[in-house]
């Protein structure tokens, strides 16, 4: 496949500027996100059918070859359909424009070359807020046995109804990735001039109790996981991606239903950023690469040290004179810190039984912690004596 005939081929089609080192890292971590949920669906017997849709899908590449998330997924799938032809792999692709739908249609048949049977694409050229709500046409492949990512990434905030999102968690079996534009809500909420943008905010925000248009940016990312968590979607995590001048620009939310989706994305996150508080766009020499992976595992331990530190605290200050169990304490760590689970023992739990500010209980032996319940001390009364 040669894509930089392709690219040629299509450049009036594709998105002029060129892509950057933020956006790789996004697509980065999604994939290794996805390609890790892809091999554990494919492995459920009770999972017959793994669908993908991207909202929001561009042109599928970028002027520099790079391809787009949802051509990204395709690959996987290809991978992954050849070993498993019993499993049925959906794409669904929808962009408002017809010229990047064209695009990425002929680009779809050079990845899957051999058109396996297993894997349909379905394309749709639509407004993303009336694809959220057409897209039930397609229900039959959403039905018991299947699985699905619902991939939202749009261009702007206020593009997407955040209450659709919602409503197809209740309808269906998924997890969601929700692009997060805080920038564009921080640079356009006061702004007098952006009457227009200002109503699209707030149209985006429409059935979310307790909105307004003076809530701060942070404010806001509270508001939408807090929404999200009162659908069936009860977990979630975000993740802040940050311009070169050190400025917040936008955040992945995930939210998923079940709590092995919080551990998986939380390997995703260490595998790509190293346990990074942020992802900084940054462009980097070799000579900063080459040092930068040198002192990439002391990075990475000095991140968890710190990191456990912080999550004591919160575990001490959250479940103050409470008996919880392991289960109870590593859910709120991997929604609350930037912990994944092996840390969660290992640097918080143990640490603070040798500290005897937690008691483990012993209910299944001396031995069993993941399945044993903890009581955890009166910090807070104690330290106002």
């Amino acid at each position: 496949m040669d894509l930089k005939q392709f690219v040629e081929e299509h450049r009036d089609k594709i998105q002029e500027e060129n892509i950057t080192n933020i956006t790789k890292h996004k697509i980065e971590y999604i994939i290794n996100y996805v390609d890790n949920w892809t091999y554990i669906n494919e492995n459920n017997p009770t999972c017959s059918i793994i669908n993908f849709i991207d909202c929001m899908c561009n042109a599928g590449i970028y002027n520099d070859c790079t391809l787009s998330t949802g051509m990204r997924v395709l690959q996987i799938f290809v991978s992954h359909a050849k070993t498993h032809p019993k499993k049925q792999y959906n794409l669904f692709l929808n962009d408002i424009s017809a010229d990047r739908i064209e695009v990425i249609k002929e680009l779809s048949k050079i990845i899957n070359s051999n058109n396996l049977k297993n894997i349909h694409i379905f394309f749709e050229c639509l407004d993303v807020n009336k694809y959220l709500v057409n897209i039930s046409k397609y229900q039959s492949y959403f039905a018991f046995g299947s699985c699905s990512i619902l991939f939202v990434d749009p261009y702007n905030f206020g593009d997407v109804n955040v209450n659709l999102l919602r409503e197809f968690a209740d309808k269906y079996y998924c997890e969601l990735i929700f692009n997060y534009f805080s920038s564009d809500y921080k640079r356009n909420r006061k702004n007098a001039s952006a009457s227009e943008k200002i109503k699209k905010m707030k149209e985006s925000m429409k059935g979310i109790d307790g909105y307004s248009i003076e809530l701060n940016d942070d404010d806001v990312l509270k508001l939408i996981q807090n929404h999200l968590k009162k659908s069936k979607l009860k977990f979630t995590f975000a993740y802040q991606f940050r311009t070169k001048t050190n400025v917040p620009l936008y955040t992945i939310i995930y939210a998923s239903r079940h709590p092995k989706g919080l551990e998986e994305i939380k390997e995703s996150f260490w595998k790509i950023f190293e346990g990074s508080p942020f992802y900084r766009n940054e462009e980097k020499s070799k000579q900063d690469i080459e040092t930068e992976q040198i002192s990439l595992f002391d990075d990475r331990q000095m991140n968890e040290e710190y990191y456990c530190e912080e999550a004591k605290k919160l575990t001490l200050e959250h479940f103050n004179n409470q008996e919880v169990s392991y289960k109870e304490i590593c859910i709120f760590l991997l929604e609350n810190s930037m912990l994944r689970k092996g840390q969660v023992l290992r640097g918080v739990i143990k640490p603070l039984i040798a500290e005897e500010l937690i008691c483990k209980l012993n209910l299944n032996g001396e031995r069993n912690f993941t399945e044993d319940k903890f009581y955890i001390r009166n910090v807070v009364d104690e330290k106002k004596l």
